[in-house]
């Protein structure tokens, strides 16, 4: 981004959030009252945005609507306007266990965004995400299924391969036999 872009950027989302957080008296108290804000969006992952404007002056100031990534950025930009250092962080957000085998599922879907703001003296954790759990789709009986036969499969894959090339031929041609 360009100063100018930046400066224009910092004006907007500046003024929202000391209107946002007015009466607040405290980091944490800013932070909630954003999150507040942002909790009356709309969780989306298909909205058209009008391209002549920032993606996050777009979101905050006319559609009001956008996946986790959007929500994360405007929150961590407002934060920093306030004088409270904040950072997106990206990653999966894992909270589905497979029944069948009892282990973590972690999927694309799981992918997430969050924030993470220095209030009193230490990293917090935010997620301003509308639903964010609720948006989650959760893994049905096929999927479950489908992760046990690719999980073998893999395994089978790598024990094959440490037996090298003369222990695959003998265990073949012992398949092969029976």
């Amino acid at each position: 981004l360009g100063g100018v872009a930046v400066n224009l950027l910092v004006a907007v989302l500046g003024a929202y959030a000391t209107e946002w957080t007015s009466g607040a008296t405290t980091d944490r108290d800013k932070l909630a009252a954003i999150d507040h804000q942002l909790s009356r969006f709309e969780y989306s992952l298909a909205v058209k945005r009008d391209h002549k404007l920032d993606p996050i002056i777009d979101f905050v100031t006319l559609h009001r609507a956008g996946h986790c990534e959007m929500f994360a950025s405007a929150m961590v930009l407002m934060a920093r306007t306030q004088g409270i250092p904040a950072r997106v962080v990206g990653g999966y957000h894992v909270s589905e266990v497979n029944p069948l085998t009892g282990r973590a599922v972690v999927r694309d879907r799981h992918a997430h965004a969050w924030v993470e703001a220095w209030v009193e003296n230490g990293w917090r954790e935010y997620d301003p995400t509308p639903g964010a759990e609720a948006n989650r789709k959760k893994a049905g009986f096929l999927d479950n299924l489908g992760d046990v036969i690719s999980s073998s499969i893999e395994r089978a894959a790598i024990a094959i391969n440490k037996l090298g090339t003369f222990g695959t031929v003998a265990l073949l041609g012992a398949i092969a036999l029976v």
